[in-house]
């Protein structure tokens, strides 16, 4: 597979950045894995001590977990631009929009995904150079907003 195609990804998934307001997504090229974002939350004990012998807990504070994105690289930006994109939002510290989609029907039948839209900055930004195997570059964004958006069903708006 050439380097500038684009990934086997979860059957269809698509991840974006948007720096403008309102959102004009940029697709991010040649991904190979993704780590949809998670939400957690904090696990606080409220044990008392009695003859139920269990530990209790309530839910705290919520987070929502980093998001490691791997990608096949390709070192030349003329072919890959939005991995330069990401260096560079990596370098400047710019907080943006992302967007994960995920298809509806895993055969791809569809033109509708679950998408997820949040706002995270690019925590770190790397390439790596195995000697047996393909180069990649691993993209890790760090949540940065005040709510994480779920749409579903919607139309996709990355492009393959």
């Amino acid at each position: 597979m050439p380097a500038t195609a684009p990934g086997v990804l979860g059957n269809g998934t698509r991840v974006g950045f948007s720096e403008a307001s309102p959102q004009s997504y940029t697709t991010i090229a040649s991904v190979l894995e993704v780590v949809i974002p998670k939400i957690v939350a904090d696990e606080i004990d409220k044990t008392v001590h009695s003859t139920g012998g269990f530990y209790r807990n309530f839910r705290g504070l919520k987070r929502v977990e980093n998001v490691t994105i791997t990608l096949l690289a390709d070192h030349k930006s003329s072919r890959t631009a939005s991995h330069q994109s990401l260096r560079n939002l990596q370098r400047d510290g710019t907080t943006v929009w992302f967007r994960f989609e995920i298809p509806l029907d895993r055969n791809l039948a569809t033109s509708q995904c679950i998408a997820i839209i949040a706002q995270f900055y690019v925590r770190s930004w790397g390439p790596g150079a195995p000697i047996a195997d393909r180069q990649t570059t691993e993209v890790v964004v760090g949540f940065d907003g005040d709510d994480v958006e779920f749409q579903e069903p919607t139309a996709f708006a990355l492009t393959a």
